[in-house]
């Protein structure tokens, strides 16, 4: 009877651990994925760079909340100016708000200056 387990449990061992070693490697998907950038003060980064160098951008947007009550609200809302000191990074956190924030999306566009 452990003679019969033994050899079986070898028996799957060989027929598995081939396909574990010759199984395709996962595409590193984490090279694609945008960066999601903190946006700065807008009058602190003003200061440090200057007013006409500010990239600026606005999300208003909704998000459903996940129901661990029957009680309070169902969606949460955000309004938000984000300001950056790139346009990539703008677009980016534009990027990302959209995704969070997905119902009722109004935005602006990234500009540069205040």
């Amino acid at each position: 009877m452990v003679r019969q387990r033994v050899s079986v449990t070898l028996l799957a061992t060989a027929f598995t651990l081939p396909l574990l070693l010759v199984a395709p490697s996962p595409v590193n998907a984490g090279s694609n994925k945008r960066p999601k950038p903190r946006p700065e003060r807008c009058l602190d980064l003003a200061k440090k760079i200057g007013p006409s160098k500010v990239w600026w951008g606005r999300h208003v947007g909704k998000r459903d909340l996940e129901p661990m009550f029957n009680w309070g609200p169902k969606q949460e809302y955000i309004n938000q100016i984000g300001c950056f000191k790139t346009r990539k990074s703008c677009e980016n956190w534009l990027y990302w708000m959209r995704t969070d924030f997905p119902h009722s999306t109004y935005y602006k566009p990234c500009r540069r200056g205040l």
